[in-house]
């Protein structure tokens, strides 16, 4: 995901995804379920980002938030589906 390369600017959402984003155990492993809510709520910051956006940008990049969400979409229900067993 590209949720470390790109710049929240939106204090709350930041201190939001920064505090359920999870801590990494011993292993270096983390909680599969608390990565997803961190995908959810990073995916619904760019739509709601996208949606501040001028006409003119929305035009240029053609609503590529959609785009990225239905790829992810399919990936976290998949992986709710495997958790849900």
């Amino acid at each position: 995901m590209v949720l470390e390369d790109t710049p929240i600017f939106n204090a709350d959402i930041f201190n939001e995804i920064k505090t359920i984003f999870p801590k990494s155990d011993d292993n270096g492993k983390r909680d599969l379920r608390k990565r997803v809510d961190v995908v959810e709520k990073f995916i619904k910051y760019l739509e709601d980002e996208e949606r501040l956006e001028t006409v003119e940008s929305q035009i240029f990049v053609k609503n590529i938030v959609s785009s990225i969400k239905r790829g992810a979409d399919c990936d976290i229900q998949r992986i709710k589906n495997k958790l849900a067993k």
